[in-house]
Formats: structure tokens, sequence, C-alpha cells
């Protein structure tokens, strides 16, 4: 999950070249990723830089967006137009990514350098199937007649044993699970030991709770919720009200299905 913050658009665009022509075919791609703790990685190639450029997958991120030293890396020159690739099948789609903002914070709570996410922009309108057992996650077109309004992030219902549904953001960028801290005030849940935490980059506060929230997502349980989040800094809209994150924690146990055309989530298991 990465908040847009200071964002600057770049002086043109910036294409991106993604796993096969979904733009023109539904066919699904595989593209291979790695896992940095809990965190999936995808690798972008370009013609300008000999290493390949590591970009963190986050459904949480509001927008796609490059690293700005990596943006001027790869938009100096013709224009200012830079061309990245990803590693795949030799087969191409395109991505326009016309901003960049400091990820620094980021490179530095990932422990190495970040240069870019992709996020939700890039995800609308594709399936998007993650098989955990062989580091490989599968991409292709949604069927034109699934599309809804854009909503920007996915949310499944986590579902309390009172049969209550709550709305959690399905977030691969966050490594647990938590509830939203107004969520667990209205439960009647008390926190305790507030403390600062780095997500992503992001500075927020989590919060012990009294007792752990039990629930099942898509029938299936979850381990405990013992933690309230705040969310407030990751709002990207006033509407923007979720009740609490569902990460990777959950994620990794599971093989899972995105569908960005009706922002549903499916376990496959």
């Amino acid at each position: 999950m990465y908040l847009k913050g200071d964002m600057k658009q770049l002086p043109s665009l910036v294409t991106v070249f993604l796993a096969a022509a979904l733009s023109v075919q539904a066919s699904p791609v595989s593209i291979p990723f790695t896992l940095q703790g809990k965190a999936i990685y995808v690798q972008l190639v370009s013609p300008r830089r000999e290493q390949p450029l590591r970009f963190l997958l986050d459904t949480g991120a509001n927008e796609t967006t490059f690293d700005r030293f990596t943006a001027d890396a790869l938009c100096r020159g013709i224009g200012g137009m830079g061309v990245c690739r990803i590693k795949t099948e030799g087969r191409f789609i395109p991505l326009g990514i016309p901003f960049w903002t400091d990820l620094s914070n980021l490179s530095i709570n990932q422990g190495r350098k970040v240069d870019g996410l992709l996020g939700d922009d890039f995800l609308d309108g594709k399936v998007v199937t993650f098989d955990f057992a062989n580091d490989v996650v599968q991409v292709e077109k949604a069927p034109k007649h699934a599309f809804y309004a854009r909503s920007g992030r996915i949310h499944a219902p986590f579902v309390l044993p009172n049969g209550k549904a709550l709305r959690f953001i399905v977030d691969t960028g966050v490594d647990h699970s938590y509830i939203s801290l107004a969520a667990a005030r209205d439960l009647g849940l008390m926190t305790s030991g507030a403390h600062e935490l780095n997500i992503n980059g992001i500075a927020t506060k989590a919060y012990v709770l009294d007792r752990a929230v039990r629930g099942t997502v898509a029938g299936h349980p979850i381990a405990d919720v013992g933690y309230a989040l705040d969310l407030t800094p990751f709002r990207i809209s006033a509407d923007d009200n979720a009740d609490g994150v569902l990460g990777m924690d959950f994620l990794l146990s599971h093989h899972i299905r995105l569908d960005f055309g009706v922002y549903t989530l499916t376990v496959l298991d």
C-alpha cells in the first residue's frame, strides 16, 4: 500500500511494456516474480539501463509510478521518452506511466532499491491469478461484459463469527492483515500500546487489541487479527472508508485470483 503523495508528471509519457498484448487479446500470460519477505517484485528491463528494474506489485497503490531517480535515468534523451519491458515469454503490452515520486523511504523500508510501483491503474480491467507455489502471476484481460465502474481497489468481505461483514482492502503491499482503528472501536474493542509503523514508506500507527478479531474471507479462516491500524494516511478519497486491510499473511496461504474487471477476490484452493 502506498500513498500517492507528492507525485510529479513526467515531461512526456513513459511507456512500459508488460507481458503480452493484453490490449488486443485475452490469452493469459505468466509473469515470474520474486518474493522478498512478503513483498512481490517483478523485473522490468530497459534499453537505457543494463540492470533490471525492480517494481513492487502493490494492489493497494492508487497509481503506478517510477522512483524519481529511475525516471530521470529513463527519461533523458529523445523527447524525454523512456522504454521499459517486462522479462517474460518475449511478449509485451504497453502501459503509460506519467508520474514519478520519491520512493527513497520505500527503498529503505524494503532494504534495497525500489524502482517503482505497479498499482491498481495497471491492474484495472485485468484478471490476476497469484501462484505462490511457483512464484508466477498469471495476467489476462477481463471480459468486457464484466466491467463495473472503476472503484480503484478490491474490497473483500471479512465475515465475523456473528455474520457481520467488514470491507477489507486486498493489499499485496502489506505484510499482515489489520482491522481499522475505527472499525475496532465500533466493535467495542479496546486498544493499547500504540507504536509507529512504516508500511512501504508511509508512517502510521498500529494499536494492540485487547482481544483478537476472528473471521473468514471467501469461506477461509484468517489468522486472528490482533492489531488495529490507523488507515487515515492510506485513504485515496473522502468516501474511502475501508474497515481493514487483507495482507500477505492471508494471500500467501492460498491460490488467489483478483478480478479487476468486477473487483472481486476468489480463493481457488
